[in-house]
């Protein structure tokens, strides 16, 4: 049990630390929104791993699933690819400006749309998908016990939700000590994480 418990907060741990196109998302949202507002995109991703982990856990066990993104049909990975490359751009090309207080002068966000873009960020990236796979190959191979398995997602979950709220804050806390020119560089190394990925994949599957 302690072995289940200690793989769990690590991989919990590993995942957040994953540098990626939703690690700056993260604490841009942070840095744009404050973090009670930017939480609607962390509750979107949420709803993205909850998903993709159920999926992975019921898939792994019945369907014989591609091991690696070559096995992957072209489609999804030209169309999440593309989709990749269009939010990078759409974040490096939007423009952001300071008032004089520091906070943005940008047209109001819902939670709704923060949410439903965050559960499209997570989604679309296959990464998510072979991540969560992963992990349900693991457990699978570990245990059978329902009772340990729904302990070790836990531990996941809250680990990387603990994480997420921590980007959150960060990218706050950041806010009050950026400048225009600043702002324009992390909106630059954001998008340009997204368009990259996206690239990567291309070039990876070709």
């Amino acid at each position: 049990m302690f072995y289940l418990i200690l793989k769990a907060f690590l991989f919990g741990i590993s995942i957040s630390a994953l540098v990626g196109p939703l690690l700056f998302t993260m604490i841009h949202s942070g840095m744009r929104f404050g973090y009670k507002k930017a939480i609607w995109l962390a509750i979107g991703t949420w709803a993205s791993d909850l998903f993709l982990l159920l999926i992975s856990y019921y898939l792994i066990s019945r369907i014989s699933l591609p091991n690696s993104l070559e096995e992957l049909d072209y489609r999804i990975v030209w169309a999440s690819s593309i989709l990749l490359i269009l939010l990078g751009l759409a974040i490096i090309i939007r423009k952001t400006k300071l008032q004089e207080n520091h906070e943005y002068t940008l047209k109001k966000k819902s939670p709704s749309y923060l949410a439903i873009k965050g559960f499209i960020i997570n989604t679309v990236n296959p990464a998510a998908f072979f991540i969560w796979l992963g992990l349900a190959a693991f457990i699978r191979n570990t245990t059978s016990a329902m009772t340990e398995v729904i302990l070790f997602y836990t531990i996941v979950v809250l680990v990387i939700g603990s994480m997420d709220i921590c980007k959150l804050v960060l990218g706050q806390f950041l806010s009050n000590k950026l400048t225009d020119q600043t702002i324009e560089k992390f909106k630059w190394i954001s998008g340009s994480a997204f368009v990259a990925t996206g690239i990567l994949l291309l070039i990876r599957y070709l």
